[in-house]
């Protein structure tokens, strides 16, 4: 998870929240909420609840990754 002052970040779903919604709050982009789903044992289609606490993973985004390309 994001790591703040060492504790990982949660976050309490709230009313109209999806977890797309959810991703591009915290990363700026929808393709995000995979990995939300996945670091909380869920599938990107399931349904969430308002109330419910939801791990926000730690990720790096794809333009810092870089592919060692050398034959």
């Amino acid at each position: 998870p994001v790591m703040t002052d060492g504790n990982p970040t949660y976050y309490t779903i709230q009313y109209g929240d999806s977890l797309g919604s959810i991703a591009i709050q915290f990363y700026g982009d929808v393709v995000y909420a995979k990995n939300i789903a996945e670091a909380n044992n869920m599938d990107v289609d399931d349904r969430i609840y308002e109330g419910e606490q939801l791990i926000i993973p730690s990720i790096q985004p794809w333009y810092i990754c870089v592919i060692n390309t050398t034959i």
